[in-house]
């Protein structure tokens, strides 16, 4: 049995509700962003509040309704370089 990939669409006001899928384990990505050294004072503060705002949104797992205990999260750290 190999990976099975399952579209789901909902529409703006409805709530996504994806434990009622009969999915076995939900697989997601998750990045972390970081400012690279060496910029400008005004770029560096234009990023860092950039990234104070990102770290503020709503987890996908959350949003979704997923059971953490049927969650796969893979993550990658990302280094903006305007």
């Amino acid at each position: 049995m190999g990976f099975l990939c399952v579209v789901v669409s909902y529409g703006f006001l409805e709530l996504p509700n994806a434990p009622q899928l009969r999915v076995r384990s939900f697989y997601m990505g998750k990045s972390t962003l970081t400012v690279a050294s060496g910029h400008r004072l005004l770029e560096h503060a234009l990023l860092n509040i950039f990234l104070w705002l990102r770290h503020d949104e709503l987890d996908a797992m959350a949003h979704f309704g997923l059971p953490a205990s049927r969650v796969v999260e893979r993550g990658a750290r990302l280094e903006f370089q305007p």
